[in-house]
């Protein structure tokens, strides 16, 4: 019925905010950081736990394709990048996908992040390519053009990755930290052609005074903004995928393995 009654991702878009203490995690990745003498982001932590939770709830990660629903079978998470087109000296947004992200320790998946960032801001990479590419296409022609390519790559599954068009680019969910530009919280839009069915935005870490066992303390909190489409996944779906982003959040060794793992 969801899939008959919306036409478009930009149609049935539900969004919710989460709220969740974070200490555990952060010295989680401090711990990682040492181990594995990386730059261990508060991004690099929240994508390793998204990834947890797209493997133990694919449903959230689905693909709509022809009028059915696909699980997808590969943990896969894009993560926005900010740059600077060198060009014109302008602010840019694009991003780094990371594939497998389920399968890897939170110290390898910050090195991936951190290698691709590099390479994302040094003009190289596929996404980096097909950028470029369509840098110089008519602005007329580009919403076509991303209207056929997400028609050929993810409804008839083809892969164009001979002519420099990754495959399935987006993955199953997308992460940006709008708290490292000074945002507390933003309703990012779901993007037709990307076929990305839920998108997360993280604000800044805050300090805030939370209830405990009936005393107030201070706190470290992370918020999440999320915004995903009805059409794949209900608040079923969104209920189990929250519960285990507790659950990495309280207690992430036992979520995630140990920090000191490579």
């Amino acid at each position: 019925m969801a899939l008959g009654s919306w036409s478009a991702a930009d149609d049935p878009t539900v969004r919710g905010s989460l709220r969740l203490r974070c200490e555990a995690l952060l010295a989680y990745g401090e711990r990682a950081a040492a181990a594995g003498e990386v730059r261990v982001t508060p991004t690099a932590l929240v994508a390793r736990c998204f990834a947890q939770a797209l493997r133990e709830v694919p449903d959230c990660g689905a693909i709509w394709r022809g009028g059915r629903i696909y699980l997808r079978q590969d943990v896969t998470l894009f993560v926005h990048v900010a740059l600077t087109d060198p060009r014109s000296g302008r602010l840019d947004l694009s991003g780094v996908t990371l594939h497998h992200a389920d399968r890897a320790t939170v110290i390898a998946l910050a090195r991936r992040l951190d290698g691709g960032v590099r390479e994302m801001r040094g003009g190289q990479g596929a996404v980096a390519r097909t950028r470029e590419l369509f840098r110089w296409l008519p602005q007329p022609v580009v919403g076509p053009l991303l209207t056929g390519l997400s028609f050929v790559t993810h409804t008839l599954n083809l892969d164009l990755s001979v002519l420099c068009v990754p495959r399935d680019p987006f993955g199953g969910a997308a992460l940006t930290n709008v708290g490292a530009p000074g945002l507390d919280t933003a309703c990012v839009p779901l993007v037709p052609y990307t076929r990305i069915p839920l998108f997360v935005a993280m604000g800044a870490v805050v300090d805030e005074p939370v209830v405990e066992g009936g005393a107030v303390v201070p706190a470290r909190v992370l918020p999440l903004h999320a915004t995903f489409d009805h059409r794949l996944m209900d608040g079923a779906h969104l209920a189990r995928f929250v519960a285990v982003l507790r659950r990495c959040f309280a207690d992430a060794d036992a979520a995630l393995g140990p920090a000191e793992a490579e």
